[in-house]
């Protein structure tokens, strides 16, 4: 009895890892299959960059919406992932002004920013972003949602490091 509720139980675990994205939908997991931001910016594709941190909700929650994007989407638009916490992105953080994560950067082939979405847009925005940036890939894109904010994971500092240990975050 003991092992077959063991087993039930298990079972659920598992259910549930799966129907939720898994461990295929981690930020550990798309960081590793995202291409580096220098080489993102030199192929002539369209990027989605995003700024996030491991210890974000809505990140983690935006996990397995970008993991589905990069399957679909992946071959004509690079997707780049940079922890805020990592100093080595302190001055990407900087130049995209990044003070709430998720925080993401819609760049054309050139690498230049054409929009910006920050906090746990809805699903929507990101996924028609991302198609038009695919269908624009060899030449102009339009975005049909610019600037879009929602609820957002603040930085204590304006490079996302140095953040007092007592206090490493405040949601906004």
């Amino acid at each position: 009895m003991a092992g077959g509720a063991v087993a039930a139980g298990v079972a659920l675990f598992l259910a549930a890892r799966f129907l939720s994205g898994g461990a295929g939908a981690s930020l550990a997991a798309l960081e590793s299959a995202s291409l580096p931001l220098d080489s993102a910016l030199r192929n002539g594709k369209p990027t989605l960059v995003e700024f996030y941190a491991p210890w974000c909700d809505a990140c983690r929650e935006l996990a397995p919406v970008e993991r589905d994007l990069q399957q679909r989407y992946g071959g004509s638009v690079n997707f780049v992932l940079l922890d805020v916490d990592n100093p080595l992105w302190q001055q990407e953080v900087e130049e995209y002004r990044v003070g709430g994560i998720p925080h993401f950067v819609f760049l054309d082939q050139k690498g230049d920013a054409l929009a910006a979405a920050v906090g746990r847009v809805p699903d929507r925005v990101l996924e028609a972003n991302v198609a038009a940036m695919a269908e624009g890939a060899s030449g102009g894109i339009e975005l049909p949602f610019l600037n879009q904010r929602a609820a957002a994971s603040a930085l204590r500092s304006a490079q996302g490091v140095g953040v007092d240990a007592a206090a490493p975050r405040a949601h906004a």
